[in-house]
């Protein structure tokens, strides 16, 4: 027979009111294709040690469910339909009826996520230490506290410490209703599915999510489509680390995954701050052998945050049955990428369709959300350079020589990394690697820079900004406009000194002017687009063949 032990026969109950008090109707909600009934059932019959599998309910729907797909059915009387009704009592109830004699196996759909395995374990467990009943537990490292009146008057821990939870060492554990197993003898003397020789069973991460708010749900979910994010990046001291802090956002949105940065010529900086950041990565050898190597089960998505893509950026990883989404991509392997996320372009006519554009889609370093709101002053009198990591036309150097001793402000540059230094008299300052880049905007009056995300970062600020772009590439961008708030002045190798210092002197001493534009630009993000980005691959991830 399909039981663990030929001398016992083993009944499944799946307990399933159809009225809930958290969630309604919970135990037919749907996730991932399967309401939670449903999986608990598969994972009873899959697990292949029961006699007979009942549901028990007083709800219609559920009992016609359950006969629908050859599954016994015990059909409650109205005294066990309340909300009261213990898991006990219902048990109780479906042994008397069927004059059941053996071993009582109790699957609560609201723990949804149990695997078959771990039902055959907990049977071989009891078996085995000759228990009576037995109910799968978790470990809770929280500081727990127990109390017997609602105002918490008498309450007393439960721990023989304060420490941080990491370095609680109590073993304090919740029951998790997932498998509860007691012998019919005992479970008609006591009424109780805790008998004299009670064990426990601790199962593994998951497996104890109980779905008792709709917010569990979604947990539920996620970890059913868990998969494989790899974000492969590039960051140097030619392309500087825009790329890294871009993955990094959308790391802190899909780290439920099994999560990876692929390091693709990145310079040792790049290596540095995701070992100190804790993040698992590794440097690429070969697109193809790496992701076979990174690959887990489930759903596979390779994100390209590597600039302009070639037809094997997206080929070679489609054939090993990843998808495929690329960032800031004008390279041939867009078209064949399921997604394409260009925050810095407008949208282009003769382009691929499945392309998101547009300041909805920038992604912005935490330092940056909730910024204060941006004190105009009469006159202008700091400004900020920074023309990013490498600077190629040294546009930092060109703008503080064309304005330096002209205007009445104290000018500050920050620099990248790869950007080629220079000297500035003593009354001004040329740094790199500046604590906060929130910060240095938000004391600045006005912000001179290129036509990249740090954009973005001064709208968030609130700072007026005057663009000049590196190469016509950066002048399509598409947050660019007065519209906007942003003043763009073209190409910066075309413009003259006396050009770009008429400008600056202008906005100094326009107050209304830096007013409105501060408005403007506050209005153009909203600090969004990271989760934006990540509901979508989310999606893909929820569509994997």
């Amino acid at each position: 027979m399909p039981g663990p032990d030929a001398r016992h026969k083993v009944l499944g109950i799946v307990p399933a009111r159809g009225g809930s008090r958290g969630v309604i109707r919970k135990n037919l909600r749907g996730v991932a294709g399967l309401h939670l009934l449903a999986r608990t059932v598969k994972a009873a019959v899959d697990a292949s040690v029961f006699d007979q599998i009942i549901v028990s309910s007083n709800d219609a729907e559920i009992l016609g469910w359950a006969e629908s797909r050859g599954i016994d059915v015990h059909r409650r009387s109205p005294n066990l339909a309340g909300p009261e009704v213990t898991i006990a009592e219902t048990a109780q109830a479906v042994v008397h009826d069927l004059n059941f004699s053996g071993i009582v196996v109790v699957l609560q759909p609201t723990v949804p996520l149990r695997m078959p395995q771990t039902i055959r374990d907990c049977i071989n467990r009891l078996l085995e230490v000759g228990a009576r009943s037995l109910a799968t537990v978790t470990r809770e490292k929280h500081l727990m506290w127990r109390s017997r009146s609602t105002d918490l008057s008498d309450a007393t821990p439960l721990f023989s410490a304060r420490v941080n939870r990491q370095f609680n060492d109590d073993v304090i554990v919740r029951e998790t209703g997932s498998v509860q197993i007691i012998y019919s003898d005992e479970l008609r003397h006591s009424a109780d599915m805790v008998s004299d020789h009670h064990i426990l069973f601790e199962t593994k991460a998951g497996e104890s999510d109980d779905v008792d708010h709709v917010e569990d749900l979604r947990k539920v979910a996620d970890r059913i489509h868990r998969g494989t994010v790899v974000l492969r990046l590039t960051a140097n001291r030619s392309v500087g680390s825009g790329h890294l802090h871009h993955c990094l956002q959308l790391a802190e949105h899909l780290d439920h995954h099994n999560l990876v940065f692929l390091l693709r010529n990145c310079d040792d900086f790049a290596v540095e701050f995701l070992e100190r950041s804790g993040w698992t990565f590794r440097t690429e050898n070969s697109l193809a052998s790496d992701l076979e190597m990174i690959a887990d089960a489930g759903p596979r998505l390779l994100v390209n945050d590597v600039l302009d893509t070639h037809l094997a950026d997206v080929a070679v990883p489609m054939e090993l049955g990843w998808r495929v989404v690329n960032i800031e991509d004008r390279g041939p392997g867009a078209r064949l990428a399921d997604l394409v996320v260009n925050a810095l372009y407008a949208p282009d006519p003769a382009g691929p369709n499945h392309v998101l554009n547009g300041p909805r889609f920038a992604t912005l370093r935490t330092e940056f959300m909730n910024c204060p709101e941006k004190h105009i002053r009469e006159t202008a009198r700091s400004i900020l350079i920074t023309f990013g990591g490498t600077d190629p036309n040294n546009l930092a150097e060109r703008t503080f020589r064309a304005i330096y001793g002209k205007l009445d402000a104290d000018i500050r540059v920050i620099q990248g990394p790869g950007a080629r230094p220079f000297d500035v008299p003593p009354d001004s300052a040329v740094v790199s690697n500046v604590a906060s880049m929130a910060a240095e905007m938000m004391r600045a009056d006005i912000i001179v820079t290129a036509a990249g995300r740090t954009v973005y970062e001064a709208a968030s600020t609130g700072t007026p900004v005057v663009v000049l772009s590196q190469h016509p590439r950066e002048s399509s961008h598409a947050h660019l406009s007065m519209e906007d708030g942003v003043i763009h002045l073209g190409l910066g190798t075309l413009l003259s000194d006396q050009e770009l210092l008429s400008k600056i002197r202008s906005l100094c001493d326009d107050e209304s002017l830096r007013r409105e534009l501060s408005v403007r630009l506050r209005g153009m993000i909203d600090h969004l687009g990271a989760e934006r980005i990540a509901h979508r691959l989310e999606g893909i991830l929820r569509d994997y063949e």
